[in-house]
């Protein structure tokens, strides 16, 4: 089980049965990890007693990791098919459980689509393409990442435990943090081929059937679903059979007759499919046979050679399918249809921009001023979490614009982001909270729209009903507000891209739905129960627009939304010294003022209950840190953090908070997105909103060049405090006990360079409890000897 390589056998193969009744086919049975003969064998028998031999593969553990290994038995599951369908051709079902296909059956799918070419001619294989009508897929596929060990060791059904041993767990968690440091990106790289290859069997037009559970911990309902509508939406026929209560790889024993009911409906599939496939293989034989003598002709003729440069193969002249998909309730061939479609040139009408020159003078001319209410360029907009990093640049926009703005903040918030109020700006300030309906109702009498850009946006909490309470709740009285006020004509609603999911191993766009199994954060949770409430009400009538950026960065205030600022400002003041992860990671980077004219053109042409993605480049942390040292002509880092060190610190970051209550960067969280993929294609904001996002290398120019003029913020001059600036630095609070001494070093002294001669002054001197940014930002131990200098103070 834990070593390489693994075995194949047939499981009934009966000649005596044959010569009565040929078999109907074969099924090749991808078995997983842990499982022995007498497991699969209630799966070989129910194969059999529906007409159809069995191929069966038992994998080794170590195949997951090893692609060659698994290459390997592939080739050798595969030679020995080849062997049978020559010997007759008959339809091929290939049948897959937990981790079988990761550590075979995703080989074997390259190796009959001429993938694996360091494995020589593959033509051969051909035959098996041909003959593949099917896919089932049991308790799988299994998402494939560096704990994937740890998973499968631990979980109760392997261990037969209803929980792990504490030592287990210990021993298990070594092992994962070992081969991920071991492996370094292979797990990513590895992890994209196997989903890009699962998703590349729609082109071979076979259908599917997936089973699974929603209480399965090894292959998580929500993985299984987004492979499920994937497939549906790349125009496969894809049939989902859920159970609520059932085991991992288990639901053939606790429920038999629903599950062969199942998989008698895919094998009859998989026999029409075939059928289809070599009635259409014969007619293209009969055609092209005339046309074959004709070329024979021609090449062997001295006297027509002007006939070598006339096209003679059926591919020049005919389209010809290579497969004739099963079909119910759609068309036949509806990816290449889809496909079809992508090339036909249609012409764009002119347009002309309302706000520009031509607009405008259009406008003067041909709308009379006399009638009351045909001033529609301008409206009163009312704008939810103005204060905020985004809203404070749409509240500009806006009034940029030529509308009227209500901004919506709250008596506490910072209002630095806001332009300033005064007699030429039509601006103005409603005071209230989202989650406080009276003041939100006030706040939208008299607006024809609304930007609900109000959230709270943060990693972790330590109370996480408050994301429900703001994310959730903010936006239930948005809409309930609308349709107590009859002004409202539109609602744009500031969604995010957590809201969709993650995209592992492909681009996702904006018809894809969070299944809302698993969430990284709180923050994704709650935003995914909002976008499907915005959803709802838009089949009510409600005029709401979501919009949903990715990953906002730009110049403008350092907040917990503007996150890329913040790490970059961490990065070069050396408090983080390597690339976060391997680059496995994958983000949507947005510049704030493409996502602010996106939002504005979803104002104007954005359709009520439409999703628009305001995404720009995807791309790792890793190419972030590169280009921003490429731009700034510094060195980029020397090493990689491992995700589970960074995860180490999140949590101790954690136990900080609680003490402390400042907030920290990274925490567990923040590790767990860190681990997933979530990059999107905005193709459809571009063609019907014309947005326009700028490149990653752009924008990062222009964030750097602002941090850059912050000064000792982001480039520090100076970074040894005098010993003026520690006297005018230390708090007038002594500090009392030993546990707050414990907290001022961990806090202080190891964001200074961890040096212990502060330690000691703190010990020695009882010193006091907070201190000034000029000192944190010391970084040196020139800056502790100024403390211990300052002794006296101290």
């Amino acid at each position: 089980m834990w070593g390489f390589g693994g075995r194949f056998y047939w499981g009934k193969k009966r000649e005596e049965d044959r010569t009565r009744q040929p078999n109907k086919g074969i099924v090749v049975v991808f078995a997983w990890m842990s499982s022995q003969d007498k497991h699969v064998k209630n799966y070989v028998d129910l194969y059999s007693s529906l007409g159809w031999d069995s191929l069966v593969c038992h994998s080794q553990f170590l195949n997951l990791f090893f692609p060659d290994k698994a290459a390997i038995l592939a080739l050798d599951v595969l030679n020995e098919l080849v062997k049978e369908l020559k010997r007759r051709p008959c339809p091929v079902v290939f049948v897959s459980f937990s981790g079988g296909p990761k550590a075979c059956m995703y080989k074997a799918l390259q190796i009959i689509d001429s993938k694996c070419e360091s494995h020589g001619n593959l033509d051969k294989y051909q035959l098996v393409r041909r003959c593949l009508s099917g896919y089932i897929f049991d308790s799988t596929p299994v998402d494939f990442t560096s704990d994937l060990g740890t998973r499968f060791a631990l979980d109760p059904s392997i261990l037969k435990l209803s929980q792990p041993p504490k030592i287990a767990t210990f021993i298990a968690n070594a092992i994962s943090s070992s081969l991920d440091a071991l492996f370094l990106t292979k797990f990513e790289s590895q992890r994209a081929e196997y989903w890009q290859t699962l998703y590349a069997t729609v082109g071979m037009g076979a259908p599917y059937l997936i089973l699974c559970s929603e209480n399965d911990n090894l292959a998580p309902y929500q993985i299984i679903c987004n492979f499920a509508q994937r497939l549906e939406s790349l125009g496969a026929d894809v049939k989902l059979v859920r159970w609520t209560s059932s085991p991992h790889v288990g639901h053939y024993r606790l429920h038999p007759d629903e599950y062969k009911s199942a998989v008698t409906d895919l094998l009859t599939k998989a026999m029409y499919v075939y059928s289809q496939r070599t009635q259409v293989s014969g007619s293209h034989n009969q055609t092209s046979e005339p046309l074959n003598h004709l070329r024979e002709a021609v090449s062997s003729s001295n006297q027509y050679q002007s006939f070598h440069r006339i096209p003679l193969d059926l591919s020049d002249h005919f389209v010809v399918p290579g497969s004739v998909e099963y079909h119910e309730g759609q068309d036949v061939g509806s990816v290449h249809n889809a496909t079809k479609e992508r090339f036909i040139p249609r012409s764009t009408p002119p347009e002309v921009n309302a706000h520009g020159i031509l607009g405008q003078i259009l406008f003067d001319i041909c709308v009379p001023k006399n009638v009351e209410d045909w001033d529609l360029r301008f409206m009163k907009v009312l704008v939810t979490g103005a204060s905020g990093y985004l809203g404070g640049k749409l509240c500009d926009s806006l009034l940029r614009h030529g509308h009227s703005v209500r901004a919506f903040v709250r008596r506490t918030s910072d209002l630095s982001s806001i332009p300033i109020i005064s007699d030429e700006v039509p601006l103005e300030l409603a005071y209230g909270d989202v989650k406080d309906y009276p003041s939100l109702l006030a706040a939208c009498s008299g607006c024809q729209a609304v930007f609900h850009a109000a959230a709270l946006v943060e990693p972790w909490l330590p109370d996480p009903s408050k994301f429900i309470s703001v994310n959730v709740g903010g936006l239930k009285n948005v809409i309930r507000a609308s349709k107590e006020t009859n002004s409202i004509e539109k609602i744009i609603y500031t969604s995010s891209f957590f809201a969709l999911g993650s995209t592992d191993g492909y681009t996702a766009d904006e018809s894809q739905i969070h299944s809302a199994k698993f969430f990284c954060t709180e923050y994704e949770k709650s935003k995914a129960i909002a976008d499907k409430i915005a959803l709802e009400a838009a089949k009510e009538g409600v005029p709401i627009v979501l919009v949903y950026p990715g990953i906002i960065y730009g110049p403008g205030k350092v907040t917990a939304g503007n996150v890329l600022a913040r790490m970059l400002i961490e990065r070069f003041n050396g408090r983080l010294p390597g690339y976060v992860g391997y680059g496995n990671d994958m983000f949507s980077f947005s510049h704030v003022d493409d996502v602010v004219d996106g939002h504005i053109s979803a104002l104007d042409n954005g359709q009520p209950g439409q999703r628009y993605l305001l995404t720009g480049e995807n791309a790792s942390l890793v190419q972030v840190f590169d280009m921003a040292a490429a731009i700034t002509n510094t060195k980029t880092p020397r090493f990689y953090i491992p995700l589970f060190v960074i995860e180490i610190y999140g949590w101790l970051s954690v136990l900080i908070c609680r003490i402390t209550g400042n907030f920290p960067l990274i925490s567990p969280p923040v590790v767990s997105c860190l681990r997933h993929q979530w990059a999107y294609s905005c193709e459809k904001a571009k063609r019907e909103l014309n947005y326009k996002p700028r490149s990653l290398t752009e924008g990062l120019e222009e964030v750097l060049s602002w941090l850059k003029n912050l000064g000792e913020h982001f480039f520090p001059k100076e970074r040894n405090p005098t010993v003026e600036q520690v006297r005018w630095s230390i708090s007038s609070k002594p500090v009392a006990g030993p546990v707050v001494m414990v907290k001022w070093w961990l806090l202080k002294v190891l964001r200074c360079g961890g040096c212990w001669r502060c330690f000691a002054v703190v010990v020695a001197g009882g010193a006091r409890q907070w201190w000034s940014p000029e000192l944190l930002r010391g970084g040196g131990r020139r800056s502790c000897s100024v403390v211990v200098a300052a002794g006296a103070v101290v």
